[in-house]
């Protein structure tokens, strides 16, 4: 499949079955968000920026992010080339993927 792709317009994406109240993207990767608080990533997962826990090139089709954030209730996310994070409805801050300069906030 080839990774770059040229839409014209936009379109709406058929995966998601729950409303969808928060995005985020970079220019390689998204994030969405359920009125359910779980969250959904897609694209580029190079620097396991996508949080799914495993290393895969590119992931076309949106994925629930699961782990440690299975029972957490995602309010907002952010993306960047390199990594993501997640905010939950008790405050805190989830990140992931690769941080060159300590952006992630841990070891």
């Amino acid at each position: 499949m080839n990774q770059d792709l040229t839409f014209e317009f936009p379109f709406k994406i058929p995966f998601f079955k729950n409303k969808m109240v928060f995005i985020s993207c970079s220019y390689s990767h998204a994030i969405a968000v359920s009125d359910k608080g779980v969250a959904y990533g897609w694209g580029s997962n190079e620097y396991y920026q996508l949080g799914l826990g495993y290393h895969c090139k590119y992931n076309y089709i949106p994925s629930k992010i699961q782990g440690a954030l299975e029972t957490k209730r995602i309010v907002m996310s952010t993306c960047s080339n390199k990594f993501s994070g997640l905010l939950t409805d008790k405050g805190e801050i989830w990140t992931f993927g690769t941080s060159d300069s300590g952006a992630l906030g841990h070891e």
